[in-house]
């Protein structure tokens, strides 16, 4: 063997697990990399229906498109209904759905009014209340079997209509079934006056990734676009931060940084989570300090981290072990006595 075959053996032999330990970004991507090949994937079926509105307000003609994504291959454990922010789109979250589809879920999702590809009247001509019952609509209309638990869950302005949907019981006593659980990613319940920093949605501020998965880009990018939307908003938010949660909901609330999301006011709504009272003790939080707003499109390690902890705690409501990938140094931390105090033991 030459002297040259003898070094660089040695340097595969040796230096090489030398490199790859002394490099943490290294071993976190190789991590990410093993867990993305080792933990079994079950893609999603998926279908897109459009569903008639009408017999909501009979002026507004038209339809939201609906997406329904199903786990291939299996029965689903349950159904999640998630309600994208205002700028967004159903298929925007791509890498959610994938998650919760892998972990056994059924995810129906929706395109509010002008928003995506639904084509009815202007999202200003609807009050809340009928955004609320867009929503609600959908999920009787999907609704495949009603003994499955069903999940709400909102990310953003979604976050903020599933919260009042919560609030308020002659809302989601409408559901075709009772609520299992309410999932808020970076809810709208506290917003800063100028979105995004300026007043207009950007991906560059809404994450750190340089790259989202996202169908298009935020549109409307104004609030300002909608006023009526936008008043209706603000109205909806000061009544959520009124009323707590319901004590015997389950629900997962994750939280970006207090000065790295430029949509919410985080410690504002840590405010509002920590006037919870004591006996609501079924509440979880989770803040991730470094993250932008759109957590689910967060790299690695703080999307990933997430969308686990998610998954962690559905596991809980529906008593199901589902499998996870283990992530090593986690980026966001559990808020529940921290934030809660006394009041959430």
């Amino acid at each position: 063997m030459t002297t040259d075959n003898r070094l660089s053996s040695y340097q595969t032999t040796y230096l090489l697990p030398w490199i790859i330990y002394l490099t943490p970004s290294l071993r976190k991507l190789i991590t990410f990399v093993i867990c993305a090949v080792l933990i079994p994937h079950t893609y999603a079926t998926q279908e897109f229906i459009q569903l008639p509105i009408n017999n909501i307000k009979a002026q507004h003609k038209g339809y939201v498109r609906v997406g329904i994504f199903q786990p291939k291959n299996r029965s689903a454990h349950g159904d999640i209904l998630f309600l994208h922010g205002h700028a967004d789109r159903l298929d925007n979250h791509p890498t959610l759905f994938n998650t919760w589809t892998q972990a056994g879920f059924r995810v129906i999702s929706f395109d509010w009014p002008s928003h995506g590809l639904s084509r009815t009247m202007p999202i200003d001509t609807f009050t809340f209340d009928e955004l609320a019952a867009i929503a609600i609509l959908v999920e009787k209309q999907t609704a495949a079997e009603k003994e499955r638990p069903l999940i709400l869950a909102g990310w953003s302005f979604g976050g903020l209509v599933a919260t009042r949907i919560s609030q308020q019981a002659n809302l989601h006593r409408i559901f075709s079934r009772p609520l299992t659980a309410l999932l808020l990613i970076t809810p709208g319940i506290a917003v800063h006056p100028f979105s995004g920093g300026d007043g207009v949605a950007r991906l560059s501020t809404l994450t750190n990734n340089p790259n989202p998965p996202v169908a298009g880009p935020p549109s409307p990018a104004l609030p300002i676009q909608n006023p009526l939307f936008a008043i209706r908003l603000l109205a909806a938010a000061w009544q959520a931060q009124q009323q707590a949660l319901p004590q015997k909901l389950p629900t997962f609330i994750a939280l970006a940084g207090d000065q790295t999301d430029w949509y919410v006011n985080t410690p504002k709504l840590k405010h509002w989570i920590k006037r919870f009272p004591k006996q609501h003790t079924q509440v979880d939080i989770w803040q991730c300090p470094e993250a932008k707003h759109a957590l689910d499109h967060e790299p690695y390690p703080v999307g990933p981290y997430i969308r686990n902890q998610i998954i962690a705690f559905l596991s809980k409501q529906i008593d199901k072990q589902l499998v996870l990938p283990t992530l090593i140094s986690p980026p966001c931390v559990r808020l529940n006595n921290k934030i809660k105090g006394d009041n959430n033991s």
